[in-house]
């Protein structure tokens, strides 16, 4: 597969915070709920891209979140 999941601590809901992350940071990550994941606050990235554009994405996804 070349998906992973991974949770984000606090994330009380996925799909607003994945509409916010593609608005805001340009990010297109997928709630993990929708596929099968335990609970809320797991998100979904598929990995199938160049190292490069993943390495911008983590970027902007850890600028995005409060520290």
């Amino acid at each position: 597969a070349f998906y992973a999941f991974f949770a984000i601590e606090g994330m009380a809901d996925g799909r607003t915070f994945c509409k916010e992350l593609v608005q805001e940071a340009r990010i297109g990550l997928v709630p993990g709920i929708t596929f099968g994941a335990p609970e809320d606050g797991w998100l979904r990235l598929c990995f199938a891209n160049q190292l490069e554009t993943l390495n911008t994405a983590i970027d902007r996804l850890e600028s995005f979140l409060p520290s």
